[in-house]
């Protein structure tokens, strides 16, 4: 039975700094931009600072985050069920076996800079940086895209976490 760790969209921007960290790739490598990298690696300096184990980067993820995020965009939504109306844990379960699995998703005002302010907004988030500090999870997948979400030309991203 998969236990699944809910918490709502992310809107607000705050500016933050942090000092990114390696990326550790699973077995079967990950398929992340720079950008979705720089992200994992601030979610793992986040997690070191706590006393968490690192969060390996995850090809099943990535995609699994990537066609989320390219959803929203496309069908110009900003939610954690799936346009189809699957639920997160469902579209998470179709790509990877976890007994945990999470999600977080934010959405900023333009790219630059993208990962130190997305993960610095969800860290002020309590619902999203219990997720970040979920203890339990040990992979993860971020996927991260440039379009627009009503009016507004916005960078969305999804970061979807697994247990072992």
């Amino acid at each position: 039975m998969t236990r699944l760790l809910v918490v709502g969209g992310a809107l607000a921007v705050l500016a933050g700094v942090f000092a990114p960290a390696p990326v550790t790739a699973s077995a079967d490598g990950p398929s992340h931009d720079s950008t979705e990298r720089r992200v994992i690696g601030l979610l793992n300096h986040v997690r070191a600072q706590q006393g968490l184990g690192r969060l390996r980067a995850s090809r099943p993820l990535a995609r699994a985050a990537d066609r989320h995020t390219k959803d929203m965009i496309r069908r110009n939504f900003f939610d954690h069920t799936s346009s189809d109306g699957t639920s997160f844990g469902n579209r998470l379960n179709r790509y990877t076996a976890a007994a945990q699995v999470g999600e977080n998703i934010g959405y900023l005002q333009g790219r630059a800079n993208a990962a130190p302010r997305i993960v610095s907004m969800w860290m002020h988030s309590a619902g999203h940086r219990a997720m970040i500090l979920e203890g339990s999870f040990r992979r993860v997948g971020v996927g991260g895209r440039q379009g627009r979400l009503g009016r507004d030309r916005v960078a969305v991203f999804t970061a979807d976490f697994a247990s072992r």
